[in-house]
């Protein structure tokens, strides 16, 4: 998840997607158990303030691919300019996995003419 996405403010299109991964041995795989998670949030992070959202598993969950469709709500909170993300995935009530483990993903919210 080290990647950029932009999106203009406003906009419910295109969804964010992310491929989420691990790293062990230096062999690089799908997050496979993302079926057994209580729940993802995306993070997004700027001058201090963090933004939750709740991600949507895609299947098969074992591709570890996840995905947030924006919705007009968002643009009350997620004003113009960059955001550091993070997704945040909970297995039980004290068991977390933040994605990336290294480094953050970006979210680049640009002004509309409209």
């Amino acid at each position: 998840m080290g990647t950029m996405f932009r999106i203009k403010q406003g906009d419910t299109r295109p969804v964010l997607v992310a491929t989420l991964t691990k790293t062990v041995n230096e062999v690089t795989s799908a997050i496979d158990d993302l079926g057994s998670a209580l729940w993802v949030k995306f993070l997004f992070r700027r001058d201090g303030v963090t933004i939750e959202r709740t991600a949507t598993i895609s299947s098969p969950a074992a591709a570890g691919i996840i995905t947030y469709t924006f919705v007009a709500a968002d643009w009350d909170v997620l004003t113009v300019g960059s955001y550091q993300i993070e997704i945040r995935i909970a297995y039980g009530a004290a068991d977390f996995l933040t994605v990336p483990t290294d480094g953050y993903g970006r979210l680049v919210v640009l002004d509309g003419l409209v």
